[in-house]
């Protein structure tokens, strides 16, 4: 079994809580709450930033040069292409880009991005892409869910965040964070894989907590 699969399973109890998470299924359905996925879409914002920041230290501790790349193009793409993505599918909700700025994180999206920081300037470059790979896998793997299950329709608000999800291309990143945690991970302790699994438990704890935040708008 690959290093990833092991992870994922230890992981599993909350990434099955997603699924049927009303959040989530209120995406699927198109009854969500539009105040309440204007809350996520703010906290999303934040937490893109968070994220980039992860990636910024994983560079800096890569131990090879087409990681380096990989990472440089996965930052650079984060910041300017789904950025201005995300900033422009808000304006779609009236939320306004000074809006976004003057979002302060919640709660459960500080203690998400502290948890991905520190793991990646503590424990180093695996604990980097480990920490921030169950939001780049369980986005893809929850979107495809929804339009799986015929929970995906025409007239649905929400179809472009389903099929920007779903869709290949977004899925590449988890993939190719998958491949290099498997190769890396090959020679590493068990001691070492256990850590590892932590901190990606810890991050897929976070995820669905992300979700519950998100649903009870959470205040800070």
């Amino acid at each position: 079994m690959e290093f990833s699969s092991q992870l994922q399973s230890s992981a599993n109890i909350f990434w099955e809580k997603e699924k049927t998470h009303e959040f989530i299924l209120g995406i699927g359905s198109g009854n969500l709450e539009t105040r309440k996925f204007t809350y996520y879409l703010k906290q999303d914002y934040i937490f893109l930033i968070g994220f980039c920041k992860v990636i910024s230290i994983a560079i800096s501790k890569s131990p090879d040069l087409s990681y380096m790349l990989f990472l440089s193009t996965l930052l650079k793409e984060t910041l300017s292409t789904e950025m201005n993505l995300h900033v422009e599918y808000c304006g779609e909700f009236n939320i306004q880009h000074e809006d976004l700025k003057k979002t302060n994180p919640s709660p459960t999206t500080l203690g998400y991005i502290n948890h991905m920081i520190e793991s990646a300037q503590i424990k180093g470059f695996l604990h980097a892409l480990v920490a921030i790979l169950p939001c780049a896998w369980s986005y893809g793997e929850i979107a495809s869910n929804l339009k799986n299950n015929n929970s995906y329709s025409s007239d649905n608000k929400y179809n472009k965040w389903i099929t920007m999800y779903a869709s290949d291309q977004f899925k590449a990143l988890a993939v190719s964070l998958i491949s290099i945690i498997n190769k890396e991970s090959k020679e590493l302790s068990e001691k070492e894989k256990m850590q590892l699994q932590k901190t990606f438990v810890k991050s897929s704890e976070y995820e669905y907590l992300f979700w519950e935040a998100s649903w009870d708008m959470e205040i800070w």
